[in-house]
């Protein structure tokens, strides 16, 4: 099933009153997709740190949302996700994390993802808050910089294969000075606190 989105959703300090769960039928069985309107995503979390509750997504793929899938400015949880064959004009192509957002991805997918220009940051989730990516897989995402992930924020990483066709190897997730065919120019760039454990980039 594919569900065609016109609007951005916004969810709303006005909006929410306690946590808010989304529930897919599976990354395998729904799709959400945004065709149109490049200046927006398909789901803003928040604004500006409000609401203080958790939201939830679990079991969507997100894919062709033009402006990027997920812009989040609060708490944020996605759990068995997928952000596929996205073209964007922003970074943080799958996943926006600026500063007052607070971030938790677990056994989900990035691929495909990228800025047909080649420049941005982030061609699965650009971080500038806090976030935790756990038993997560990125391949094959195309940005200017850090083709997975952008932190300029705390991030912690763990348990995730960081891959693409050509993708420079850096255990320690640092940004390294050979620049690679398709995949990313560095795996990841890293401007802020980064921690991987047990993960493979190559």
């Amino acid at each position: 099933q594919t569900i065609t989105l016109v609007l951005q959703i916004d969810i709303s300090p006005a909006a929410s009153v306690d946590d808010l769960t989304i529930t897919g039928s599976g990354a395998d069985l729904l799709t959400i997709t945004k065709p149109t309107g490049a200046g927006s995503r398909a789901i803003r979390n928040g604004i500006n740190g409000n609401p203080p509750d958790t939201t939830t997504i679990t079991g969507i793929n997100f894919s062709q949302t033009v402006g990027g899938a997920i812009s989040n400015q609060a708490i944020l949880t996605v759990t068995n996700c997928t952000f596929t064959n996205i073209a964007s004009t922003v970074s943080g192509v799958g996943i926006s994390n600026p500063l007052v957002g607070t971030l938790t991805v677990t056994d989900s997918g990035f691929s495909g993802n990228g800025v047909p220009s080649g420049g941005g940051f982030g061609g699965g989730l650009d971080n500038d808050g806090t976030a935790t990516v756990t038993n997560s897989t990125f391949s094959s995402n195309t940005v200017g910089a850090g083709g997975a992930i952008s932190n300029g924020g705390g991030l912690t990483v763990s348990g995730c294969a960081i891959c693409g066709a050509q993708s420079c190897k850096s255990e320690t997730g640092r940004q390294t000075p050979r620049p690679t065919n398709g995949a990313a120019r560095w795996p990841i760039f890293r401007d802020g606190m980064t921690r991987l454990w047990r993960s493979r980039l190559y």
